[in-house]
């Protein structure tokens, strides 16, 4: 794990790295997104507000792109939990997605297998 400034909650605190198994759906994930028709964006920063600027694992972008980081809603933002990952947090940050106007919002555990959509986190499989 590495140790950041978390700018959402103004500590230090821990981020989780990502496995192989992470980089490899995240890869994934952009190819399926690219073929859907979006512009698939990994780890892209969204400038939310000036106090939360979170980087979701994958983006998938419609219309005009913002330079140098998205101040508007992306139409998709997918996390991908890593092992060490909180899955409280991982909620917490998806309900801020939805606050934000993200409507498509999905959580994938590469471990488990398990997809979930939306804040509601109605599992996919």
């Amino acid at each position: 794990m590495s140790l950041t400034t978390n700018s959402w909650t103004a500590q230090r605190s821990k981020n989780p790295r990502s496995t192989r198994l992470h980089s490899i759906l995240q890869f994934v994930l952009s190819v399926i997104l690219k073929e859907l028709g979006f512009k698939s964006r990994p780890e892209l920063t969204l400038a939310i507000d000036e106090t939360w600027e979170p980087t979701p694992d994958v983006c998938g972008v419609l219309g005009p792109e913002e330079d140098p980081y998205p101040t508007h809603a992306v139409a998709v933002a997918i996390e991908v939990l890593s092992p060490d990952d909180r899955f409280t947090r991982v909620t917490q940050k998806c309900r801020r997605y939805a606050v934000w106007g993200i409507h498509d919002i999905l959580v994938y555990d590469p471990v488990g297998r398990d997809v979930w959509l939306g804040c509601d986190y109605r599992r996919l499989n």
